[in-house]
């Protein structure tokens, strides 16, 4: 391997969607016997919820960050980006203990949940960030080797004043140029759009979301920060990827990388099936 492969390895952003349909976990016997696969602390914070499916939701989400920490564990990818392994040759081990990486959760200075990078660097792993989200009967977890968001929402009838009054003055307009049947499906591509970047940043309510405009092109969505309310200085700087997840299931899904991160993976998980 040449020094330039090398670098092009360790450079590359990995970042992995994982969506799932929790209805499963309304039944309290399917429940009951997937609490144990999550931390305590997600346990705990699931049986708390006093609605069937607020709890359903919790754990979904936990069961989602799980499963994708199994999965970086048993692909042996690190936080560069590169196989652990490859440097010397080796068999990709590197990232053995990173299963248990949702026990270790911090939170930042707005809140925002995420692993704990001290201790992923006391077990020598490299950086690696995740989001979580549902809506209804859908949860969304995005793992990546970059700071991420992710959003997913039910798509249904919203009142429009509140894309003119929080939207930049193009999201709104684009909304309302809509025919009436598909301005819903507009206003939640934005929205879960904006909400990733919100959660990617990290800062919560401190991100107005008419600080930065969403361009929907045939390309892809855009990140554009210099909207003219812009008066809030995006946290990580560089490139940022917007990605959304098309699964005609009437739920729009969609993440935020702060880097170029090329390709997301998105993987459906079948709650049912989780061991």
């Amino acid at each position: 391997m040449d020094l330039v492969q090398l670098i092009t390895m360790r450079t590359k952003v990995i970042t992995t969607v994982y969506i799932a349909d929790i209805s499963p976990l309304l039944d309290s016997q399917v429940y009951d016997r997937l609490r144990n696969l999550v931390s305590e602390d997600r346990r705990a914070k699931a049986d708390a919820m006093k609605f069937a499916k607020g709890r359903a939701q919790s754990l979904g989400a936990g069961l989602l960050l799980h499963e994708a920490c199994r999965d970086v564990a048993a692909a042996g990818m690190d936080g560069s980006g590169a196989a652990a392994g490859a440097v010397s040759g080796g068999p990709a081990t590197g990232m053995a203990g990173f299963e248990c990486a949702d026990e270790h959760i911090a939170f930042g200075e707005y809140e925002k949940p995420d692993f704990d990078q001290k201790w992923l660097a006391d077990k020598g792993f490299g950086e690696m960030h995740f989001s979580l989200s549902h809506s209804g009967e859908r949860v969304m977890c995005g793992i990546s080797t970059a700071q991420v968001g992710c959003d997913v929402e039910i798509v249904k009838d919203r009142d429009m004043k509140i894309a003119r009054r929080f939207f930049c003055e193009e999201e709104y307009a684009d909304i309302i140029a809509q025919p009436d049947n598909a301005k819903a499906d507009r206003f939640f591509r934005y929205w879960t759009l904006k909400e990733s970047v919100i959660k990617c940043e990290g800062r919560g309510l401190g991100m107005p979301l008419d600080s930065f405009r969403i361009l929907l092109t045939e390309e892809g969505p855009k990140l554009e920060t210099s909207a003219p309310a812009a008066d809030v200085a995006m946290a990580y700087g560089g490139e940022y990827t917007l990605k959304e997840f098309a699964l005609g299931d009437g739920y729009k899904y969609s993440c935020c990388v702060n880097l170029e991160a090329g390709e997301v993976e998105k993987k459906c998980v079948d709650i049912i099936g989780l061991k």
